[in-house]
């Protein structure tokens, strides 16, 4: 183990340092609770640093490891309203050093909760000579200090490795050490990806997202809006003639459109109410969301008055024109059709820009699930354990072989999905080709282990016999690290390469493929037997079970847990949890398809009152281009070829500016779509439809009317 002590007190020696902490962490089962916690065991430092309060009792466990400090969640859980200070907190389970067997509750913290990369329920001192390998340092440093000469100080510093029983320094450990900004850890560790409803970068896509919504409507309000002034341009100028001043028919409009919109507003708070419940749900967000609905009201506010503020310039426009101008209509007309088509086309091409992100982020959705990872995930099941539950394990064993759902069960030093594979170190020192170390996965197993993964081999042969010890299969990646073209027979380290496997993507879907190396599990067993006293089982199942029957199989395993049997074990399908890494694409798909319906509603809405104003506006010239000869579908041809001109030249704007949004996104994938030519296609086509549905029964109408009632009109 390593002695993480010893990382702490080397860099608190920087100058730039100005405080340090640090904590390791482990699982007991606590009190009878059918599921294990998470304790940290820190140093006297911890709570100082990180400003977290007592609510009750001291601090006097920070120093003393028979003493111990426990959330107040965990209070409630654990003693109800009763006060815990003074009880005794038990750990109930074989995992665990004898020291966590039973302590004190000396104090009650309140805990970081669900939104914390670190959540907790137990605080623990860290017991002397006690080490750990999963451990995390902070470090707090002065302002506008470097944090890169900080990292090349600390690159290839060597920490000592512990032997915990006798707790003497046996060695050095070069490691490679990387500072990572506290609130960057989310971003930085794969590990927490999974856990992630949203994630960063997917936000600042749906704030985007958000934000064109807002655009879209705003400018639809603004064409309403001026449809509306235009149409009541000889009632501005009659009201300017008997004696209104340009405040009154400020007010009065003003009045108008204010009442308006804060009916939206009204009705825009209720459909927040409504939605809030799942909203809160998707977000992981807290009980407490006063300060949401507050937000929300503020950001409907300036929306309402940055509208008002839009409306100003064209209420006092509509009022300066003069009465001849606007019983003539000399050059307004035209100005108002140039607006009306800009207006028009710019809410097409958002609508068709927000159905192309969508439709690209569905089909990648599509293609991750469904697509070729190089490695099977289907029908696969496994079971992760504790390192020293092996009568657990051995009966979670026997009573799998005898369920009909199994086909296929057995033991595993590591499952390549969800990976568990060990991560060793490639350096410079063992691979002179290399001019910096860089860290590779290692599985133990046979042909029969990679075979049941459907793992594909390229080249050479699988290591299964036992003169195979130290013979060792690697991937492509691994190949390519090395340089190796011909990498049958090279050797790494004591090990001869006699394979070489297709690539497969079992990390993260965002998480370029690392180099792996299988090693022979049959040199696992002859290493680790004769070597270590208290050797273990494997720490893992893997399971392929009949199609369909995985829901059966998980019930009669969440039994087992129930009853106890099952205490530190973690089970799941390989396709479950699979789409746990992509939960936070599904919810933005969910979220973006919610925008782009409302952007193409607002969109539609636009054409509707537009072709309603255009066809008002020019019933006359409809009848007397009738009157000389046209036919209705004349009519419609000239309506349909002015809104499929406008959506042509959207979709001349939209597409590069959503090919460009898209491609850098899709690259982030290690497995990719491709954006196929039916996209664009497909995509005007359907607007196109929806367009025409939106004129063609009013401009049918108006083209069917009689020339002389539309004539004789007023």
């Amino acid at each position: 183990m390593y002695n993480y002590q010893y990382l702490t007190d080397k860099i608190e020696q920087f100058p730039e340092v100005e405080e340090a902490t640090h904590f390791a962490h482990d699982y007991p089962l606590v009190n009878g609770m059918k599921y294990a916690v998470l304790e940290y065991q820190c140093d006297s430092n911890f709570l100082s640093f990180f400003g977290t309060d007592i609510l009750e009792g001291d601090d006097s466990f920070l120093h003393n490891p028979s003493k111990v400090a426990i959330t107040d969640e965990l209070a409630r859980k654990l003693w109800g309203n009763e006060s815990p200070i003074g009880q005794e907190l038990k750990n109930e389970s074989s995992y665990g050093a004898p020291y966590q067997k039973s302590r004190t509750v000396t104090a009650v913290i309140k805990g970081w909760g669900k939104h914390s990369n670190f959540e907790f329920s137990i605080l623990g001192a860290t017991p002397e000579g006690y080490a750990r390998r999963t451990t995390y340092h902070f470090f707090k440093f002065f302002p506008k200090v470097n944090a890169d000469s900080i990292n090349a100080r600390l690159d290839r510093t060597p920490i000592p490795i512990v032997n915990t029983q006798g707790g003497t320094f046996e060695r050095l450990d070069w490691q490679e050490l990387d500072l990572v900004r506290l609130d960057k850890v989310r971003q930085a560790d794969e590990r927490y990806e999974a856990n992630i409803p949203v994630k960063l970068n997917h936000i600042y896509l749906f704030a985007i997202a958000g934000g064109v919504l807002i655009l879209c409507g705003l400018l639809n309000y603004l064409t309403m809006f001026i449809n509306r002034l235009f149409i009541r341009q000889r009632e501005i100028a009659l009201r300017t003639v008997f004696g209104a001043t340009g405040g009154n028919l400020m007010v009065q409009f003003l009045t108008e459109y204010g009442l308006l919109l804060l009916i939206a507003m009204f009705f825009g708070n209720s459909a927040l109410k409504l939605s809030l419940g799942w909203f809160r749900t998707l977000a992981t967000l807290p009980e407490e969301l006063g300060y949401i609905q507050r937000e929300s009201l503020l950001y409907m506010t300036m929306v309402v008055g940055a509208s008002l503020l839009l409306s100003l310039p064209f209420i006092w426009y509509f009022r300066r024109q003069s009465l001849q101008s606007v019983v003539t209509g000399v050059g307004a007309l035209s100005h108002y059709n140039l607006f009306r088509r800009i207006s028009t086309g710019a809410q097409l091409a958002i609508a068709m820009c927000c159905i192309f992100c969508v439709v690209v982020l569905m089909k990648q959705l599509h293609t991750l699930r469904q697509g070729d990872l190089g490695f099977n995930r289907a029908n696969i099941g496994f079971i992760s354990m504790a390192a020293d539950t092996d009568d657990v394990k051995t009966a979670t064993f026997e009573f799998l072989k005898q369920q009909p759902e199994v086909d296929t069960v057995f033991f595993t030093h590591s499952c390549i999905y969800p990976n568990t594979g060990g991560r060793s170190k490639l350096t410079p020192e063992r691979c002179p080709q290399l001019t910096e170390s860089v860290y590779y996965y290692n599985y133990w197993g046979n042909e029969g282990y990679c075979r049941f993964y459907g793992l594909q081999l390229l080249e050479g042969r699988w290591p299964n016999e036992e003169s195979d010890k130290q013979s060792i299969v690697v991937n492509e990646t691994f190949v390519k690290l090395m340089g190796w073209e011909n990498p049958i027979g090279k050797s790494y380290h004591i090990y001869s390469v006699i394979g070489v496997v297709k690539d497969f993507k079992n990390l993260s879907p965002t998480t370029p493929t690392a180099p792996c190396v299988f090693f022979n599990d049959i040199y696992y067993d002859q290493w680790y037997k004769p070597s270590r006293e208290g050797y273990k089982l494997p720490i893992a199942l893997v399971v392929r079970y009949h199609p369909g029957t995985w829901p059966t199989l998980k019930e009669k395993l969440e039994k087992l847990r129930q009853n106890g049997d099952l205490l530190y074990a973690y089970f799941g399908s390989c396709t479950e949890k699979y789409s746990e890494n992509l939960r936070s694409e599904d919810n933005l798909q969910t979220l973006l398809t919610i925008t782009t319906g409302v952007c193409i509603l607002i969109a539609l809405f636009g054409v509707w009152s537009m072709i309603m104003l255009t066809c008002e506006q020019r019933r006359k010239e409809i009848a007397i281009r009738k009157v000389h000869g046209a036919t209705v579908k004349d009519i419609l041809d000239m309506f349909f070829l002015e809104y499929m001109t406008l959506q042509a030249v959207a979709a001349v704007v939209a597409f590069p500016i959503g090919y460009v949004c898209m491609k850098p996104w899709l690259e982030q994938y290690v497995v990719q779509t491709e954006i196929s030519w039916w996209i664009y296609i497909g995509i005007f086509l359907l607007v196109a439809l929806l367009v025409a549905l939106c004129i063609g029964w009013r401009v049918w109408k108006t083209a069917t009317a009689r020339p002389a009632d539309e004539i004789c009109k007023g």
